[in-house]
């Protein structure tokens, strides 16, 4: 059983979804991030952990990170380069998520709900983002020389696209869950 696991985790197929999945990610956090820049400045005011002056660079500079991040995991030679990137900032998000839920302040805005509503902060989302670092470990596993052929293409972007329905199902049922706490303690 043992001997199975580097097997799997080396072979291109679950590399290359893990990849494609963060890739989608990603992708979707830096284009909501760009699309609604005063947003997220003020989400990054909100967690107040930057100087008021870092504030506007940091807003620019990080869904452009994002995206050098999805550019790397795309490319084979630097897929790990990517994943490492993906994991500075996986692990930075759940830092700075932390960092507020020891001060208590478990009513800020994650910032990682896409526009589609706000999210406030939980210990949920730092347990996907710890997820989303285990994905990106297996995404800068080396593969094996197996080539991919149509098939293992169609399976890659199925796969991933199902990992990505559960993702951002699973990010609705967070969002959700803290909504219907808010609900309950106004009882």
């Amino acid at each position: 059983m043992s001997q199975v696991w580097p097997q799997v985790l080396n072979d291109p197929i679950v590399g290359a979804t893990a990849s494609l999945l963060l890739v989608a990610v990603l992708g979707g956090a830096s284009w909501h991030k760009l699309l609604d820049r005063i947003a997220f400045r003020e989400t990054l005011r909100d967690y107040q952990i930057l100087p008021e002056a870092a504030i506007g660079p940091v807003a620019t500079i990080v869904p452009l990170v994002e995206l050098v991040a999805c550019i790397l995991l795309a490319v084979p030679g630097t897929r790990a380069i990517g994943a490492s990137v993906a994991t500075g900032l996986l692990a930075g998000y759940a830092i700075a998520i932390g960092l507020n839920l020891a001060r208590g302040r478990t009513d800020i805005d994650c910032g990682c709900s896409w526009g589609g509503g706000t999210q406030p902060i939980s210990t949920w989302l730092i347990g996907r983002n710890a997820l989303l670092i285990a994905i990106a470990a297996v995404a800068a596993t080396p593969w094996s020389a197996r080539t991919l052929g149509l098939i293992d293409g169609l399976v890659i972007l199925a796969a991933a696209s199902f990992a990505f329905l559960i993702y951002h199902a699973a990010d609705r049922l967070i969002a959700n869950q803290a909504l219907l706490s808010a609900m309950q303690r106004s009882r």
